[in-house]
């Protein structure tokens, strides 16, 4: 797995942050199920708050669009396979042990089709959100509401590696499409180089909608499997979903591979029906205190989750995870 692009931030503050990890280290891991709040935190091109805490196979299925380019308050909430703690901080690997390095995963939801014009603001979105990637250096960024165009923009302007796109289907199996005429569908950005020829995408069979079929994008990176979904807002549709999605394509990957996933569950942690409820063993969860959401499978311990404010640019806020990865 390839180690994160450096930070435009200070590296100062960097040092800071890893002294005071020692020191939680040092003192013992605390586990809790969703602790309020936290510290303000910078990062995220936006005013942010923090908590920290302690394979796909690639044959089958429909391959998404995509390609390889040249070159608030947080919520620590949930837990592995249930409503378990966090993970903790991980310690070093000792003499002869394996290497840790950090992996951060960003959740974007753009409102960018055009048909939600309360949520719309035109490509002030993109440009925030290209300011927020540079400033948060993720490995993967997992997009929701996005347009067909956008994924490759949004890599050029950010020197992303690789980019992805599936667009949700109608009832005919034609793609939804934003006002200006794009696919309307859901994205992948890695900084991690592709490893897979082509993305493994899929269709729901449980749906409430005939004008917005909802869908799921896996792609295989170094080092690990990508995923990410956008869910009904229908909450008992939204939970078959994310049970289908967990349960199905994303244990199947894990049992492989380290995987990674980001999206807007449309589902709340603690909520009826429950976010955690779709974290299947071997998993844990981390959320934005209302419905988007990162899941990764043990391989991962968690470090820090940061919600970035938007400026007003979409109606959901940008959510940062950052963990480390034992391989």
């Amino acid at each position: 797995m390839r180690a994160p692009r450096q930070t435009r931030k200070e590296n100062a503050a960097e040092m800071i942050v890893a002294i005071a990890l020692l020191a939680i280290a040092a003192c013992g891991d605390s586990d809790s199920d969703d602790p309020a709040g936290g510290a303000p935190a910078g990062g995220g091109g936006g005013s942010s708050t923090s908590t920290s805490g302690g394979g796909m196979p690639s044959n089958g299925g429909s391959g998404g669009e995509g390609g390889s380019v040249g070159e608030g308050a947080a919520t620590a909430d949930g837990g592995s396979g249930g409503a378990g703690g966090d993970g903790g901080v991980g310690g070093d690997g000792g003499a002869g042990g394996a290497v840790e390095t950090e992996f951060r995963i960003l959740q974007l939801n753009l409102c960018h089709s055009g048909v939600n014009t309360n949520c719309f603001t035109g490509d002030d979105v993109m440009n925030k959100a290209v300011e927020v990637i540079d400033d948060v250096a993720p490995t993967l960024v997992t997009v929701n509401e996005a347009c067909g165009d956008d994924l490759p923009a949004l890599a050029s302007a950010t020197g992303a590696l690789d980019y992805r796109f599936t667009p949700a289907l109608k009832a005919d199996g034609t793609p939804v499409k934003c006002v200006n005429g794009d696919d309307y569908g859901n994205g992948l950005l890695s900084w991690a180089p592709p490893e897979w020829k082509a993305p493994v995408t899929g269709v729901y069979s449980q749906q409430n909608s005939t004008t917005e079929r909802r869908v799921w994008l896996c792609m295989g990176y170094d080092g690990f499997v990508g995923c990410t979904t956008h869910l009904s807002t229908n909450g008992a549709t939204a939970l078959a979903q994310c049970q289908d999605f967990a349960n199905g394509r994303v244990a199947t990957a894990a049992a492989t591979d380290p995987v990674a996933t980001g999206g807007d569950w449309n589902l709340s942690y603690n909520g009826s029906p429950n976010a955690q409820d779709c974290v299947p063993p071997g998993f844990f969860r981390k959320g934005d205190g209302s419905v988007q959401h990162v899941m990764v499978s043990d391989h991962f311990e968690f470090i820090e989750a940061v919600v970035i404010d938007m400026d007003g640019t979409t109606d959901h806020p940008g959510l940062e995870v950052r963990l480390m990865y034992v391989p």
